[in-house]
């Protein structure tokens, strides 16, 4: 498995991905005052690339308080999607 981390304090996503291609996957955290845009960014980037976002910190050898991290997955993976249902019930599927 083939795995990029990037993170970027201004909520720059281009800086953020530098280097990344070809993901088959997309999970990030942004702070929350920029999170529409990255959300928006994210998915002009890499159209059809099923991405996984939420309002947070991002995490390595320190603490993101703001901005964004993202973490991506683009060789040995297989991903699957699709709506996630009975989300009250089952928060964690």
């Amino acid at each position: 498995m083939k795995m990029f981390y990037g993170k970027d304090p201004s909520c720059n996503v281009s800086a953020a991905v530098s280097g990344l291609s070809a993901p088959k996957l997309i999970v990030f955290t942004c702070s929350e005052e920029g999170f529409d845009k990255a959300v928006a960014d994210i998915e002009q980037r890499y159209p059809g690339v099923p991405s996984i976002g939420c309002v947070g910190m991002g995490y390595d050898s320190a603490i993101l308080e703001k901005g964004v991290s993202v973490m991506a997955f683009s060789e040995g993976v297989t991903v699957a999607r699709g709506i996630l249902e009975d989300v009250s019930k089952m928060p964690a599927r």
